[in-house]
């Protein structure tokens, strides 16, 4: 089952066993995300899981992990002072206003309505790994490689062990200085094509302060639901949210 999958499961507060249920939810609950609906805003989500209707979520109820990658990018960024006001990613429904990228995340796509009042966050790209000067998988691969080349634990489960993990970085960048050549032969995942630039840098600089300015939140923003219209990107949120079966997406926009 795939990890995205497990979190719906567990984030599901309510099934939602008819539209007039739905609509009643959402017109009570999510004004503006509704209103933005109407006006062609739509936030998308693709599931492999199927619902007479849909359900309601609360994506706090769950800690999320980094989907097909590594963790690490999701406990830093989770933890910079520079991403206070964004939802956290851990705790957030991942979805786009794409209904194309949707349609590859699961045999079924759902539209979702986030409750008034929920934050959402927009990256600018159509994935948030895409969202940074290197991708943010890549950066995963560089940390995991240096990891493994100097006998370092590449535990991506918690903070306080990527932090005790990032602090032996740091002092080999400050006494001998950090590099791949150990990992000569060793098959790691896709590391970025500007590696050695990357490593210098955390030489110089250090190997934290290289990651933050790196998972830098310049290109991000929060988005209001009534200007999804002018969006096509990966959104994220953390609350409660209505998700529908877009099969009942035109019966959504009719008046009663």
């Amino acid at each position: 089952m795939k990890l995205f999958e497990i979190a719906i499961q567990d984030t599901t507060i309510k099934n939602i066993d008819s539209l007039d249920d739905a609509r009643a939810i959402i017109t009570d609950n999510c004004v503006d995300a509704f209103t933005a609906f109407q006006d062609g805003g739509v936030i998308y989500r693709g599931i492999s899981r199927v619902d007479p209707v849909g359900f309601i979520g609360d994506s706090r109820v769950h800690v999320r992990r980094s989907a097909n990658t590594l963790n690490y990018y999701t406990l830093l960024i989770d933890n910079d002072p520079a991403w206070e006001k964004f939802p956290k990613r851990s705790a957030s429904f991942i979805c786009s206003t794409s209904e194309d990228i949707a349609m590859g995340y699961g045999q079924v796509v759902y539209l979702v309505f986030p409750y008034d009042g929920v934050k959402i966050a927009g990256c600018g790209k159509y994935d948030f790994w895409e969202s940074f000067d290197y991708r943010a998988d890549q950066i995963n691969s560089l940390l995991y490689a240096l990891f493994t080349t100097n006998d370092i634990s590449t535990d991506d489960t918690s903070l306080e062990e990527l932090n005790k993990n990032i602090d032996k970085l740091e002092k080999i960048a400050k006494s001998t200085g950090l590099n791949l050549e150990k990992g000569k032969g060793i098959r790691f995942p896709t590391l970025p094509s500007r590696s050695a630039e990357l490593i210098d840098e955390m030489n110089k600089h250090g190997v934290l302060k290289t990651l933050r300015s790196i998972f830098s939140p310049k290109k991000h923003r929060l988005i209001k639901a009534a200007d999804l219209s002018e969006t096509s990107e990966e959104i994220w949120f953390s609350g409660k949210a209505v998700f529908v079966n877009q099969k009942f997406e035109k019966m959504l926009m009719e008046d009663k």
